[in-house]
């Protein structure tokens, strides 16, 4: 259903609707930029965690980033990490322990959402 969503499979039977208008009449580009798919496996790339957050949206500002952190609960951990925002994030997030990096997946999918 998410690759339906997304608009990764246009070749399908029946109709999905958003506000009353077939997927498939709906530009890519736009829809793509107002949905976030959220994967069930966690996965960080290489960078900062402040990258990490700001993936989809690199120019966000700081404070901003600061806010997103704060929605995703995520703000104390990060600030009690040496380095906080700037601490370096190995990619898939070996450089923490199991459950220091669960949650994470939606961290960066948080500047995703157009309206916030």
């Amino acid at each position: 259903m998410t690759r339906l969503l997304q608009g990764l499979n246009r070749d399908y039977e029946g109709m999905i609707k958003i506000d009353g208008m077939d997927l498939r009449e709906i530009d890519l580009d736009h829809l793509r930029s107002n949905i976030g798919v959220v994967p069930q496996e966690n996965f960080l790339f290489s960078g900062t965690i402040r990258d990490n957050i700001s993936a989809a949206r690199p120019k966000a500002s700081f404070d901003k980033i600061v806010q997103v952190a704060q929605l995703a609960g995520a703000e104390e951990f990060i600030e009690r990490l040496p380095n906080g925002y700037e601490t370096v994030v190995e990619e898939g997030a070996v450089n923490f322990s199991g459950g220091s990096g669960n949650g994470w997946r939606l961290r960066g999918h948080c500047l995703w959402i157009r309206r916030f």
